[in-house]
């Protein structure tokens, strides 16, 4: 698996030679079983001393896609496309779907040395000494290597041609992948890696020698080497590896691991230096990347030399738990560690350290320092630890639980923390002294010698005597419990969150509630600072008060999503807010200027606790400790790198510039972007729209990439693309297209239908509105006199409802009442005969006929019979006569004649789209008045109920609007207690 190609024309690849990963084992173990391989790394663990130098900070990428697979090499394409090499063969991620590509040639799955040449056609090879190319994301055999050899090597040279290279021959294909040249040796040799001279030739050294072969203009000679300067002789078995750093030639020797100068004109090697640092004389494989010599292992972990040889990680490895199989650049500038078994180690930033390894068990739970550069840490176990200078000590190993309230004293040197309810460690003694007074839950200084303390039963001073060292509380300032303090050190207002909500106290003393828009406040961190203070709350984002007033307020968001501040720091003009995707660095206004999460190399987003200490940034999670340098911390965030990847039309892939006019059946448009990227996936989104279907721009995250428009219309489209970066945009990509139109939607097709209708449509209605004029003229007439009939019918059932009552009270001997039922009956029937006529009667004579009425019943009801009419002051309006007294009737006949006591009425107008008439009465109910009739045989048939809804359906067909009436049983306790009818009734206004 050794590879070697020029950084000029491909920066992003490595140039990887030495010892094949693949060769340190024989090749059938691959294939059967890998058992001695796990065998072999747990006996080096054993045996090997973790050191503690720091390693990058990295995260697991397709850890589950190759899960029990061994990655051996990988490549980006033009199209920033990866290519997997693995034991099982080649994957393609496209940044968002991992595929296997296959090819019905292959022999063999173990894959590995990818090369790219500058058309972007990638080759690779396999043990079964089959060469491939990939062209177009197809896969094919271009070559097989015809004699066993192991150590395969691939290299495209400066005339793009691909030198392919055994342990023992060597081969060159051409154009098209032609053979034109190849090397056979007689004698027995071992063959180096290849190499590119700057003058464009290609060499290897040959084992057992002093001479390398040199390819050059279709030839191949022999060209001995002079040693100038070394430290002892090559041996017989020695094999030089040539790499290029920093623009120097070097080759390193396999054996001693001696490092020489090489003279690319006067082939002259010069010794440098040995390496040292491999104490087991594991086999070694050696990368070129970025001007750093990277080292790895067949056992674990990696190095790198800079471009002067030195140690970048000093004295040691990294990734010493991973089989580091191949070390990979992209073009996001990503370092890609490949490993077996536990997929790809993504490195963002080589500057930014990995976990702390001396604080990898201690799980950190809170930071705190003093003003000498010393940071202090509390772990769960409630103990205290110190660093200082890079050496970490145990402070104080005594704690019931984990430590989450955590403060130095700086004044008098003494932690405050939480442990057993509340503790003080005086540093100058390292004695812990605990206070019955509370858990403590947050501490603010007031001034030299006094600390406002929140605990779980109030707030309280607490004031120290600097001639006695006594310590003492004041009485409870607030009596409740208490999670978080500010103070304004100039003002001297203090904030206090409690659980009945947050309160500020004045200089005085005096405790106030502190409300926002008349709400409780429920708050997750409080910040004081000078004549400010930030309060974090749950609702309302981030509040900014100032002498227990607010005076500004923001609310921190990524996208659309809310973001909730769990902690506040101030540093240097800059808010650092820890939220539940990492910390966020805000300026005072909060608008958000950079994040530290994965994409800086925050090891995991959710943060426990972080501190700013001496230039650095602090941050515990559940990986550990990581602490960044803010100097070198990258505050800026670049734009995306948006591409406009594919576009199909009916399902078929398009090729060419945007302004094509597509077929009028070409309808179905699907557009697929993306922006390779795998530390900022979290971060990006899509904002697309197409132009002439609408003008809204729509978002996506950042895997949902595509768009598809199943049926466009004819016209002309531009789609546009941006993708966004936590507020910073990608330039805007626009494509822009056109759907013809067929031929029956040109204008002039078009122009001939439409005159040609017209004639037709013109002598058609012509002829249709005489005829519909004769028949509405004879619908309306129809409908008068419907209507006219209805009322005539309804009328005289009226009369003889009321000749009744008259009968019975006569009957009864009532001769006073009967008069006086009479004369108003007389009044009644001469103003139902005015109205019988009419179509529509002023509301106010509606409502005397409706009062007349009641009054008559009333004489028969006696003071039994009480009545409400409410026209909520309803005037200048007209109605039909004499559709609502039959309701009322109704209501006294079936609903309050059978009942016993007080009989009560209702009816109650108001006026919406229709006036509207509520009738509700406090009788036996609808069931009870069935159950009475159907007992009484009564033969008696609804004449005027039917009639009227006969004449609501003529109404509501009329003024084509919904008219009518409905009915709603009254229950308390599932017993019915009266009756409601809503009456919806037409109107005409005076206007």
């Amino acid at each position: 698996m050794l590879v070697d190609i020029t950084g000029e024309n491909h920066p992003f690849l490595p140039k990887i030679f030495g010892s094949s990963i693949l060769s340190v084992l024989p090749h059938r173990c691959v294939y059967i079983c890998k058992v001695h391989r796990y065998i072999i790394f747990f006996l080096f663990s054993v045996v090997l001393f973790r050191l503690t130098a720091q390693q990058p900070a990295y995260f697991l990428f397709a850890e589950e896609q190759f899960e029990g697979m061994d990655i051996y090499s990988m490549i980006q394409d033009h199209d920033h496309n990866y290519w997997i090499g693995t034991d099982e063969g080649i994957y393609k991620h496209d940044g968002y779907t991992f595929s296997k590509v296959e090819c019905d040639e292959m022999k063999g799955s173990a894959v590995y040395n990818f090369v790219i040449n500058q058309q972007g056609v990638i080759y690779c090879v396999n043990l079964n000494q089959q060469v491939f190319q990939i062209r177009n994301g197809v896969c094919s055999q271009v070559f097989e290597i015809p004699d066993v050899g192991n150590d395969m090597h691939l290299l495209i040279d400066n005339e793009n041609r691909l030198f392919i290279s055994t342990s023992r021959n060597a081969y060159v294909l051409g154009k098209n992948n032609q053979l034109i040249q190849s090397t056979q040796f007689k004698n027995s040799c071992y063959l180096g890696h290849l190499f590119l001279l700057a003058d464009g030739s290609v060499i290897q050294h040959k084992s057992s020698s002093d001479s390398v072969i040199v390819y050059a203009h279709g030839k191949s000679v022999h060209k001995r080497m002079k040693i100038v300067s070394f430290q002892k002789p090559l041996s017989s078995a020695s094999v030089l590896s040539f790499f290029r750093l920093n623009g120097i030639a070097y080759a390193i020797e396999n054996k001693s691991k001696s490092i020489y100068r090489f003279d690319e004109q006067r082939f002259t090697l010069t010794y440098v230096k040995t390496l040292q640092w491999n104490s087991l004389n594991e086999s070694l494989r050696y990368y070129l990347l970025d001007d750093r010599l990277w080292i790895a292992s067949n056992i674990s972990g990696i190095a790198a030399l800079d471009k002067a040889l030195n140690a970048v990680f000093p004295d040691t490895k990294s990734f010493n738990d991973y089989l580091i199989s191949y070390i990979y650049k992209d073009h996001e500038g990503n370092y890609l560690f490949c490993t077996f078994d536990h997929g790809i180690l993504v490195t963002p930033d080589l500057n930014v350290s990995d976990v702390e390894p001396q604080l990898a068990t201690q799980s950190i739970t809170r930071f705190c320092s003093d003003k000498k550069n010393r940071l202090y840490l509390g772990n769960q176990l409630g103990q205290i630890l110190s660093y200082e200078n890079g050496s970490y000590s145990v402070v104080s190993a005594q704690g019931d639980k984990q430590i989450e309230t955590f403060f130095f004293w700086p004044e008098h040197a003494k932690i405050l923390l939480d442990v057993d309810g509340f503790s003080l460690l005086d540093l100058a003694t390292n004695q812990l002294t605990n206070y019955p007074v509370g858990s403590l839950k947050d501490v603010v200084p007031v001034n030299r010698n006094r600390l406002l303390l929140a605990f779980n039963l109030g707030v309280f001073f607490m004031d120290y005597d600097e001639k006695t060292g006594k310590i003492s509380f004041s009485d409870a300032l607030l009596k409740e419990r208490t999670y978080a303090l500010g103070i304004e050190k100039t003002t001297g207002y203090a904030y206090i969150y409690s659980a009945s909500g947050l309160k500020y106290m004045d200089p005085k003393g005096t405790i106030r509630d502190l409300l926002y828009h008349g709400e409780i406040i429920h708050v997750t961190d409080i910040l004081g600072d000078g004549d400010k203070t930030y309060i974090s709350t749950r609702k309302h984002g981030v509040i900014c008060f100032s002498k227990g007033k607010p005076i500004r307020r923001f609310t921190p968001k990524r996208h659309d999503e809310v973001l909730i501040v769990s902690k506040l720091q101030l540093h240097r003009g800059h808010i650092y807010a820890n939220t539940q995707i990492g910390l966020v660095v805000l300026d005072l206004k909060g608008k958000i200027k950079h994040y530290v999460n994965k994409s800086s190399g925050l090891s995991k987003n959710r943060i426990i606790d972080f501190h700013i200490h001496d230039g650095q940034l602090w941050v515990t999670h559940s990986r550990g400790v990581q602490r960044f340098d803010l100097n070198k911390l990258n505050s800026v965030i670049e734009p995306p790198q948006l591409m406009l990847s594919r576009i199909f039309v009916n399902n078929v892939r398009q090729t060419g510039k945007s302004g094509r006019v597509f077929d009028p059946d070409q309808k179905k448009f699907r557009f697929v972007f993306q922006v390779p990227t795998l530390k900022n996936r979290d971060n990006i989104r899509y904002h697309y729209r197409l132009k002439g279907l609408s003008n809204e721009w729509l978002v996506n995250p950042y895997f949902n990439h595509e768009v598809t428009y199943n049926s466009l219309a004819p016209g002309d489209y531009v789609f546009s693309v941006k993708a966004e970066n936590n507020g910073v945009f990608s330039p805007l990509i626009r494509y822009s297209f056109s759907v013809a139109a067929p031929f029956y939607q040109t204008w002039w097709f078009t122009a001939g239908i439409v005159l040609l209708a017209l004639g037709i449509v013109t002598l058609f209605f012509r002829r249709q509105l005489a005829i519909q004029r004769k028949k509405a003229e004879q619908i309306n007439e129809l409908n008068a006199s419907r209507l006219t009939a209805i009322q005539s019918q309804m009328n005289p059932h009226f009369i003889f409802n009321s000749l009744n009552s008259i009968q019975d009270l006569v009957l009864k001997g009532d001769i006073d009442n009967s008069y006086t039922f009479i004369t108003k009956f007389s009044n009644l029937v001469r103003r139902t005969l005015n109205y019988s006529d009419k179509d529509f009667i002023e509301f106010e004579q509606e409502i005397k006929l409706i009062e007349l009425y009641l009054s008559l019943e009333k004489l028969r009801f006696k003071e039994d019979l009480v009545y409400t009419i409410d026209t909520n002051g309803i005037e200048d309006i007209f109605i039909p006569p004499m559709l609502i007294q039959p309701f009322i009737e109704n209501a006294l006949l079936h609903g309050l004649l059978h009942k016993e006591g007080r009989k009560e009425l209702s009816i109650r107008f108001y006026l919406q789209e229709s006036l509207i008439c509520e009738i509700t009465d406090n009788g036996v109910g609808r069931q009870r008045a069935r159950e009475i009739k159907a007992r009484q045989r009564s033969q008696h048939e609804s004449f005027s109920g039917n009639a009227i809804k006969r004449r609501f359906a003529i109404l509501e067909e009329h003024f084509q609007k919904e008219l009518g009436f409905t009915y709603e049983d009254l229950e308390t306790d599932g017993k019915s207690v009266g009756t409601k009818v809503v009456l919806k009734l037409p109107v005409k206004h005076h206007y």
